[in-house]
């Protein structure tokens, strides 16, 4: 959350962390990213657990939760932490200003 991986729309170079931002945090699982590709197909069976990631992806909620409760920025702005089912087919679709993919290892 105290990363600063974006820019303000203002025209400056300035990177900012998701507290400096306006709007609120969704969050959507990704079990897929776990996938190998074997041929021409895509396996799934190195991926983790179904129990143990939701337990991983509830926890992940959780602290996002805890730390914009911490934030008196955020509390001002009444900020959120959004976020989709895990194990469920999810349809997204959003405009970004990117594209911008960010690979964070806990």
């Amino acid at each position: 959350m105290n990363a600063r991986l974006s820019s303000l729309d203002d025209g400056t170079s300035k990177l900012v962390s998701i507290l400096d931002l306006p709007g609120e945090v969704i969050i959507i699982p990704q079990a897929t990213l776990g996938g190998n590709l074997k041929g021409k197909m895509m396996q799934y069976h190195r991926n983790i657990s179904k129990e143990e990631g939701l337990d991983l992806y509830t926890s992940f909620v959780r602290q996002c939760q805890d730390l914009l409760e911490q934030s008196n920025k955020t509390k001002e702005q009444h900020k959120q932490v959004k976020y989709g089912t895990y194990g469920n087919r999810q349809v997204f679709s959003m405009v970004t200003n990117g594209p911008f993919s960010h690979y964070l290892e806990f």
